[in-house]
This record gives structure tokens, sequence and C-alpha cells, in this order.
């Protein structure tokens, strides 16, 4: 139900009323000073009830950081954090990275956008 009700709250955002973060405003969202944060086809998710992300946790690299090419890939290579090359996924990376934002619009609320993102064809 809460999964539910997080995904019903996300798609009621109208995204445009959202705050705009930059890539390098990203970055200080890492938990060491700052909520958790994570980003993902733009999308920026307060993660800070995961204690996966934080400092010391299995996805704490992931935090304050874009991950949309590698959870494209499936991967957790730490060379795909924060790259944002979005015009070069494929549609099937695509599909990948869709099915990752449901995942994460039923788990967490979504705070902000990227503004590197905004406008791109994703």
């Amino acid at each position: 139900r809460a999964q539910r009700r997080q995904s019903q709250e996300n798609a009621a955002v109208d995204a445009d009323s959202l705050p705009i973060m930059s890539m390098a405003d990203l970055k200080r969202y890492d938990g060491q000073d700052a909520p958790l944060v994570y980003c993902l086809r733009g999308r920026i998710y307060d993660v800070s009830s995961s204690i996966n992300f934080a400092p010391g946790g299995a996805y704490s690299f992931l935090a304050g950081a874009d991950c949309t090419v590698g959870l494209s890939k499936m991967s957790h290579d730490r060379a795909f954090v924060n790259r944002i090359e979005w015009s070069e996924l494929t549609e099937e990376e695509w599909a990948v990275v869709d099915h990752w934002v449901d995942y994460m619009d039923g788990k967490y609320k979504c705070v902000a956008r990227l503004r590197e993102f905004i406008g791109r064809h994703h």
C-alpha cells in the first residue's frame, strides 16, 4: 500500500512545479552534510530513508549522483555514475530506465528535477 500511495503522490506532482537542481547541486546531497538524494532520468528522489544509500551502505556511491546510464546497463560500475551521455542509450536501455523509474516512484518521493536533463528525449 505504501508503494502504491507513493506512486500516486509522485504521479500527482506537476513536474514543472518541482525545484531544479544542477549536477553540481546534486553532488552536495550525498548524506555527508545534507539529506541523501539519487537521480534517475532527470528525477531526483529523496532516499534518506534507505540505509543502502547512506555513507557505508551498498549503494552509497550512488547518493548525490545521476545513475541513469549505469542502471540502463544494469551495472553498478562506478564509471557510469554521473555520465550524461543520455543520447547514446538505446531504446532497450531506456525501457530498463523506465522500469527503474517506476520502482523509484513507488518507493521514494521525487523532490526535484535535474537541470541538465530538462528538454531531453526521455
